[in-house]
């Protein structure tokens, strides 16, 4: 692995993601929240990052205290699969030659790097060589896999080719942070010959300040009186969020239960269909809304829904979890066989979780939550607790910075399971 020049006790992290704030995604937030722990370590952070909002190929800027870098890029997500592809394909090369210069002009200690994308791993490369520091890799969703999963990609040539980016990428890294104990087995595969760590790094998520600002989002949509059932966030192939349509549907007949949907993604025109067809009019569709806005919406909420594709081999404990938690909701999920969440929410006694095709258990369980003020009431209380006891930025960053110690080596490269999902369970 050769010798890596500084250690748990550096002053300055490059974070490299596809999105930050002001970007809505889950990305975003999580990337915002882990730099805003390390800013209150003294550590100095630079983010670089793909934009569509920049005017000039590379622009800096200062936010909250963290130094931003933001390439201009062509649009991906959204768009076709070729123009994504290719786009997605040249991130390395387009994103060096338009920061070089900025990048060329510091140094840095560590540098973090998110999956998705897998297309990094050229850009980390070369940086490690430049900077002689190692790399972590935190990968939220096991992209390749997943694509296969759903249907989206075929075993066949395109298939073996960004799998080959996607090992290219894990290459890259020294040590690599997956969701899930059992996503271990998939990276150690597709890794096998490497001698690099494989760790469970669980998600984080900063609660947010306390707001003194007067929300009405209720009021204005006409939902003061009703027991409230919220989804927010991507609306895509990993969601399934026609799952949340046919619990609308089961439920049309109880006139106090409404369904509020906030967000963006390839599946929203085909939901206003199925909406306007099923005339669902217990259920509103809505565009995505800034962060700030959405943790303000969610204490209005009474609980918050989760739905993955049933398809899914591998693990995601989506983001929009841990924004129903920091808001002390319970949490309604309809998810893969086998997820995490069925160990999380079962141990923390924070909601109910089922597996997606079982509409009758999952119909069964929002009924139990709409009909007892007292039930949401206390499962929201053991929401915020597993929040700040599981799910918290310092864990998380004490667990990256850990790894590197004070010769800049890291310390060991056998594999490490530091979480364990424990049994399936449906509650």
């Amino acid at each position: 692995m050769g010798a890596l020049r500084r250690s748990a006790s550096c002053k300055r992290i490059l974070v490299i993601a596809d999105s930050f704030v002001p970007t809505t995604t889950s990305t975003a937030k999580l990337v915002k929240d882990l730099v805003d722990e390390f800013g209150r370590r003294q550590i100095a952070v630079t983010v670089l990052v793909p934009s569509l909002s920049v005017e000039r190929p590379c622009e800096v800027s200062t936010e909250n205290g963290i130094e931003v870098v933001r390439i201009r890029i062509g649009k991906t997500k959204g768009a076709g699969k070729v123009i994504r592809g290719l786009r997605e394909l040249s991130f390395s090369q387009r994103i060096w030659w338009r920061a070089r210069h900025t990048l060329l002009s510091r140094s840095f200690d560590l540098i973090i790097f998110f999956s998705p994308t897998i297309f990094f791993g050229p850009l980390v490369r070369r940086l490690k060589a430049l900077f002689g520091c190692p790399a972590y890799l935190v990968v939220r969703d096991v992209w390749t896999q997943f694509m296969l999963d759903v249907g989206e990609l075929k075993l066949g040539l395109a298939y073996k080719y960004l799998e080959r980016i996607e090992r290219f990428q894990y290459s890259a890294a020294d040590v690599i942070g997956v969701q899930s104990p059992r996503d271990l087995s998939y990276v150690n595969a597709s890794d096998a010959s490497a001698r690099r760590k494989v760790e469970v790094l669980l998600n984080w998520y900063a609660a947010p300040t306390n707001s003194s600002r007067q929300t009405s989002y209720r009021q204005k949509l006409g939902l003061s009186n009703c027991v409230l059932f919220f989804f927010g966030g991507n609306f895509g192939v990993a969601q399934d969020p026609l799952n949340i349509l046919r619990l609308a549907a089961s439920l049309k007949r109880e006139p106090h239960i409404r369904f509020l949907l906030v967000g963006w993604g390839s599946h929203v025109r085909e939901l206003h269909k199925v909406i306007a067809e099923q005339e669902l009019t217990n259920v509103i569709l809505r565009d995505a809304i800034p962060q700030d806005e959405f943790a303000l919406l969610l204490t209005e909420i009474d609980v918050g829904i989760v739905s993955l594709d049933r398809r899914f081999k591998i693990n995601n404990v989506p983001g929009r979890f841990m924004a129903y938690l920091s808001a002390g909701r319970p949490v309604l999920a309809s998810v893969n066989p086998g997820n995490d969440l069925f160990s999380i929410l079962g141990d923390g006694k924070a909601g109910y979780c089922c597996e997606n095709g079982h509409d009758e258990a999952l119909r069964e369980h929002a009924l139990a939550l709409a009909s007892n003020t007292v039930l949401r009431e206390e499962l929201g209380r053991h929401a915020r607790y597993l929040l700040e006891s599981i799910f918290s930025p310092k864990r998380a960053a004490d667990q990256v910075l850990n790894h590197f110690d004070d010769c800049g080596v890291v310390k060991s490269t056998r594999n490490s399971m530091v979480a364990s999902s424990g049994g399936r369970r449906e509650t």
